[in-house]
């Protein structure tokens, strides 16, 4: 019967057929989760730069804590440094 071998044939030259990975040895192997790899941290170990979500950042003030009389000033300090600069320029 050419079915079976005419299959395990072709699935070999496309590359997407039963047990295509493991016959082939030149695949790397997959990383043990015993042995996780220094690029890829656990999830049960956040990265610094990424807090977890239960740990606010101190950037954005807590939903407890109103920010409204901060909000007013800061779109006025930005102006401040810029107003010096105009004038020199005018000049």
């Amino acid at each position: 019967r050419p079915a079976p071998g005419f299959l395990h044939g072709h699935d070999h030259g496309h590359g997407h057929g039963h047990g295509h990975h493991p016959h082939h040895p030149h695949h790397p192997p997959p990383p043990k989760p015993d042995e996780p790899k220094p690029e890829e941290p656990k999830p049960e170990e956040p990265k610094p730069e990424e807090p977890k979500p239960e740990e606010p950042k101190p950037e954005e003030p807590k939903p407890e804590e109103p920010a409204q009389p901060e909000q007013p000033q800061q779109p006025e300090q930005p102006q401040q440094p810029e107003q010096p600069e105009q004038s020199q320029s005018g000049q």
